[in-house]
């Protein structure tokens, strides 16, 4: 008899895949999208969820990184565009996915695998918990102050020079940062600027790029900002 089975997918099915993703994720569903997608993953880390008749329902794949924890680091796999149709949920198959990628990534002798989960009461199922907390900061540029003397240098840079200052503040960050992971290229290309997600418009004319170098010249902080121009009762209320 035939079931429902999950396997490693082929190169001639990632932009079914992709297809998938953007069905189970709201996201646009261009064949232009998945096509940009399906150039960008590696079929060899994406599980395929298909059901008794052969269709392709769901999809998981992760990327192979770099985690610091105290001491020093650790690989890691990041689980990541994990998704079921949603005329095919409730039947198994999200179950499935999920424990085939945990057994690819054990057997790719990987310690640890951690997700970003929008949708995180579903993950405790699989031996996910809470590991790093998140926040985020909205500063009124109007109002604030420094709490101390500003020192150093700001110097304002195109895309191509703020990409590889980027990555390399990051990975002084991440170094001392445990739950911090090494990103993928293509993600320093995508917030520098010099290219964009699939779907998604690319107008590097919008983005600007400013480095913070300390008084002896290096380079110590990086920031890609774009700017909503705005006016409120006649005066510039721009957002960056």
């Amino acid at each position: 008899m035939t079931v429902p089975m999950v396997r490693l997918l082929r190169d001639d099915e990632l932009f079914a895949g992709s297809k998938v993703v953007n069905h189970g994720m709201l996201g646009p569903l261009t064949d232009e999208v998945a096509t940009g997608w399906a150039e960008i993953i590696e079929a060899a880390q994406c599980h395929g969820a298909f059901t008794a008749d052969g269709q392709l329902v769901g999809m998981a794949r992760y990327f192979p990184t770099d985690l610091a924890v105290p001491g020093g680091e650790v690989h890691a796999a990041g689980v990541t565009a994990v998704a079921v149709l949603p005329t095919h949920r409730r039947q198994g198959h999200l179950t499935r996915l999920m424990n085939a990628e945990l057994r690819a990534i054990r057997e790719d002798g990987i310690p640890v695998a951690l997700l970003v989960a929008a949708e995180w009461p579903i993950y405790g199922r699989f031996g996910y918990g809470p590991a790093v907390d998140q926040c985020g900061f909205e500063i009124d540029a109007a109002t604030a102050r420094f709490s101390a003397s500003p020192s150093g240098s700001i110097e304002l840079v195109d895309p191509a020079t703020l990409r590889p200052h980027l990555e390399a503040v990051h990975e002084l960050r991440r170094a001392r940062t445990p739950g911090a992971i090494r990103r993928e290229a293509l993600v320093w290309d995508n917030l520098a600027g010099l290219s964009s997600w699939p779907g998604r418009p690319h107008d590097p004319s919008l983005l600007r790029g400013a480095l913070w170098r300390d008084e002896k010249g290096t380079v110590l902080g990086a920031v890609a900002y774009k700017v909503d121009d705005g006016w409120h009762r006649n005066r510039p209320a721009a957002r960056a």
